[in-house]
């Protein structure tokens, strides 16, 4: 009866000035936080995620301009001189989920410039060093872990400002790597031809250092979703008080996620298949544009035209990357097609490129490859995607690209062995095209199994939004 009549109690007007101060508070975060969800700021972060993405990333997917000048500078042989390069190609997947942890400390702005930062110092760092030993350090590790903070978190942050155009701001920050190659390939060949290659390095991490300030962009403050900013408001309101405990529950729920390690992936054979064949596959994927530049010196070919081809490999690259993931929205085509085919492919080319000597011919295998290499990358990452449960995928997916960074590390190195053993890159080419076709051939396994049946249409609503997931829990490894 007391609890009735305390219901039944007129409302007071300093309760309903309250009441109206409330009301008026959520109505003026919300209409900020709207007005930055996919307006004209949120592309300017998106702009700055794609630059903070394109200068590093393309620095270390230059590194076959500087492999043929540290061999002759250092004298070491291709396969110790590779292995700088190569972990700073891994990186970016080797310390994700370091950087996953980073971001939930501090904040994704001060990560990002902390990496720039380290990324810059770590450049000029290599431009001092004295040995290549060291190079492993400066340019393999240290800038990998600033490249990679970059990456992550260039990606993480835009979930924050997009809602309806999340697809389209992931799909333009991810074509940064590509996009790098084509812009920073020819500066960077300038100043090997204007310069040394030690104040190259320099240039490269001034260019390096802007990254720092584009980072500030990034706003720490926006709400991670809709439902954040409700839970600053006076918790007396029914209606609010509902959504703060669904917002609650649904950070319990994504906290338990990441607190908990599940290995049923690893059961999955189809996925398993899919993995080896992966791995088989990036073992050889990157020796043709580590190594290019050096065979085409050895054929007597300028290294101002090398850098051409570096060019226009990384276009044809870029563009099959946004392509295929069309292609492989067709109903009637199955996507294990699709990366078979390019791995038989890419496996002749790399073959082929033993068989020509004159820049034209390189030149035409070369930006083919590039083809390839785009198909090879967007199709292989929808195929792992599809193959896993939905409850799999945060985790057996970060396994995936895991694996996926060691085989990427090793490639290169055992390239320049094989280069070193014979005398010629004829072995090592013929080795890595060997390793694509028996990928290839591994994917045939996969007919064999019963794989996990999901529709194209839950394929295509997850993609758009599973990178984001995938990075955010990147934690869980």
């Amino acid at each position: 009866m007391e609890s009735q009549q305390e219901k039944c109690l007129p409302v007071t007007q300093g309760t309903q000035t309250q009441r109206c101060c409330s009301k008026w508070w959520i109505f003026k975060n919300d209409f900020k936080h709207a007005s930055r969800l996919d307006g004209p700021y949120a592309f300017f972060v998106c702009l700055c995620g794609f630059i903070c993405v394109l200068i590093p990333i393309g620095c270390a997917y230059s590194y076959g301009l500087l492999f043929p000048v540290l061999l002759v500078e250092f004298k070491e042989g291709k396969a110790r001189t590779a292995w700088v390069g190569s972990l700073a190609y891994a990186s970016g997947s080797l310390f994700g989920p370091f950087v996953g942890l980073l971001c939930d400390r501090f904040s994704h702005r001060k990560v990002a410039v902390g990496g720039g930062m380290l990324a810059s110092l770590s450049l000029f760092a290599t431009s001092q060093a004295p040995s290549l030993t060291m190079m492993y350090f400066t340019f393999g590790l240290t800038f990998g872990l600033g490249c990679s903070c970059l990456y992550f978190v260039s990606l993480t942050i835009l979930p924050k400002y997009f809602l309806k155009r999340r697809a389209l701001a992931t799909g333009l920050v991810l074509m940064g790597p590509c996009a790098g190659l084509i812009v920073m390939s020819p500066i960077i060949q300038s100043l090997l031809n204007a310069t040394t290659w030690r104040v190259t390095l320099i240039a490269m991490a001034g260019m390096t250092l802007i990254t720092c300030f584009l980072s500030l962009s990034f706003d720490s403050n926006v709400p991670k979703d809709e439902c954040q900013v409700i839970k600053t408001v006076d918790e007396s309101s029914d209606v609010r008080s509902s959504l703060v405990v669904l917002a609650s529950a649904r950070k319990a729920e994504s906290s338990q996620l990441c607190s908990t390690l599940i290995f049923s992936y690893l059961k999955n054979k189809e996925f398993v298949i899919h993995l080896i064949a992966s791995v088989t596959c990036f073992c050889g994927l990157t020796i043709p544009i580590v190594h290019m530049a050096r065979y085409c010196q050895e054929q007597g070919i300028d290294a101002n035209r090398s850098f051409v081809m570096y060019l226009f490999n990384g276009v044809a690259s870029v563009l099959l990357r946004a392509l295929t993931g069309h292609i492989c929205d067709i109903k009637k085509l199955d996507p294990r097609w699709v990366l078979q085919i390019a791995m038989f492919l890419a496996g002749i080319i790399s073959v082929l490129m033993t068989h020509f000597r004159s820049y034209n011919e390189l030149f035409a295998c070369f930006v083919l490859y590039g083809v390839m290499d785009g198909t090879i990358v967007s199709s292989l990452n929808i195929l792992a995607l599809y193959t896993l449960s939905p409850e799999e995928r945060p985790q057996g997916f970060g396994f995936f690209h895991l694996c996926i960074a060691i085989s990427l590390a090793a490639g290169p190195p055992f390239g320049g062995f094989l280069a070193d053993l014979s005398g010629a890159y004829t072995l090592t080419f013929y080795i890595a095209g060997t390793f694509h076709v028996v990928a290839g051939c591994i994917l045939f396994l996969s007919y064999c199994v019963k794989g996990t049946k999901r529709s194209r249409e839950d394929l295509t609503k997850m993609l758009p939004l599973e990178n984001f997931v995938i990075i955010e829990k990147v934690t869980v490894l």
